[in-house]
């Protein structure tokens, strides 16, 4: 006897808000810089039945000082969002596809340390929002204690997170590899036919970040979702 399916909707950014804020490097005769980037983004969840695609469009400012350093910045992200759409018996009908946008706001602190070529960017507090927009939502919210679907709600997230970074540069080659655990501020009720569960996990999130002068290239992961992104600085 095969098991009825049980698909979880969630909002797209509920992994991603704690989107990577590059820096200048100690070394860099420029201590404040703008990146304007663009990257696709993510989101599979439940074996890929539930995924989303997006491109987002991201401005930050990253400033260095002797000892600490400190950012912000704002991003929109367009795209769409597709999961399985059954019939009363669990039976498989098609693949729906949902559009959803979303603003993200964002800052982060940490104090930096230098030995030799290498900079220890330790106790990162990271601050993000984001708010979403589009049909998505509205599909989660119809869909809220249906048979076969576990929705999530929330449009609006909140989170915080602490990470350090490891940072090295040799002549125009920067890299650097961060490390963090985040949390979402508040309750988040999962809703399925039988019942309501509140969870709100705390997750890791990890970049790679790569520059070469004026360009950079940035790759991040986190629960479930990943964002990959190219950037130019001035």
């Amino acid at each position: 006897m095969s098991s009825k399916p049980n698909q979880s909707l969630l909002p797209a950014s509920l992994y991603s808000n704690m989107k990577y804020i590059p820096k200048p490097f100690l070394q860099d005769s420029i201590k404040s810089k703008v990146f304007v980037s663009l990257n696709y983004q993510t989101f599979n969840r439940d074996d890929k039945h539930m995924i989303t695609n997006a491109t987002e469009f991201a401005f930050t400012r990253g400033h260095t000082f002797k000892n600490f350093q400190f950012g912000y910045g704002a991003s929109y992200t367009s795209g769409k969002a597709s999961y399985d759409r059954y019939d009363n018996t669990g039976k498989l009908l098609n693949r729906d596809k949902s559009n959803f946008n979303s603003i993200l706001l964002q800052t982060s602190f940490n104090g930096i340390v230098k030995k030799k070529n290498i900079e220890y960017r330790y106790l990162s507090l990271d601050l993000a929002y984001s708010k979403e927009g589009g049909n998505y939502k509205i599909d989660r919210a119809n869909l809220e204690g249906k048979k076969f679907y576990t929705t999530l709600s929330n449009t609006s997230i909140y989170t915080i997170g602490l990470s350090s970074e490891i940072a090295k540069k040799s002549d125009d080659i920067g890299l650097a590899i961060r490390f963090g655990l985040a949390k979402n501020i508040g309750n988040f009720v999962y809703v399925n036919e039988l019942n309501k569960t509140i969870n709100n996990e705390i997750f890791p999130y990890v970049t790679f970040y790569l520059n070469y002068k004026q360009i950079s290239v940035t790759s991040e992961l986190s629960s479930e979702s990943a964002r990959l992104g190219l950037a130019f600085s001035f």
